[in-house]
Order: C-alpha cells, then structure tokens, then sequence
C-alpha cells in the first residue's frame, strides 16, 4: 500500500487533481501527502482536493504550502479533514490566506498538532 507520495512542484491544476482524487480513493492508507507549489487553489481545484481527502481517513502529513487556496478552499480542505484524527501536520505557508476567526480550532482534532500558514 503507497503511504508517501510527494507531487510537489509538479504543476497540478484542477484537471490533474481530478486523476489524483480517484486515485486516492484506492490508496487510503496515505499518511503523508506533499501537494506544494502546485496551482491547486480556485475553480474547481480545492472542491476536487477535498474530495479526494475526505477519504485519507490515515492521513498524517498534509503540505499545500503555495498552492494558492483561499479562505474558501481552506474551508473545504479542513472541513473534509474533520474526521481524520491521524492528522498531525498541517502545512498551508505561502497561500492567499487570511484565517477566518474560529478556524484554528480545528487544531484541536490531533494532539500534538503544528499547522503553518
């Protein structure tokens, strides 16, 4: 079963997220996924990512550093990652994000948990 797999840098629109997402409904035993300096935020690109995370249910490691999601796609990606107790590191740095008020609380879903934007 894959548990790592690191995209970063590798120029992932919406599109290529789409492939992505389906195959990460077979492979549910990622724990660290590397999505960074990927186009990923806007359109369809951050529904896409949340759907293909709602089923990292092992997931530990999430980098979408400079992937430009904003308010809204940090809406969906931690919403969709509400059920994963797994997750320990968070990484959203470089992204067009201002951190909406009460949103920090989804730190309290792992213990001990480092989130970076």
């Amino acid at each position: 079963n894959l548990t790592h797999l690191e995209l970063a840098n590798n120029n992932i629109t919406a599109d290529g997220m789409l492939t992505l997402s389906h195959m990460l409904g077979k492979c549910t035993r990622v724990q660290r996924l590397g999505l960074g300096r990927n186009p990923l935020g806007g359109g369809e690109g951050d529904s896409v990512l949340a759907r293909g995370l709602s089923v990292c249910s092992h997931l530990r490691e999430l980098n979408t550093a400079h992937t430009e999601l904003d308010e809204r796609g940090f809406a969906m990606v931690t919403d969709s990652l509400a059920g994963c107790r797994s997750l320990m590191q968070l990484d959203m740095s470089g992204s067009r994000l201002k951190i909406p008020p009460g949103y920090l609380s989804l730190c309290m879903f792992a213990v001990p948990f480092r989130f970076s934007v």
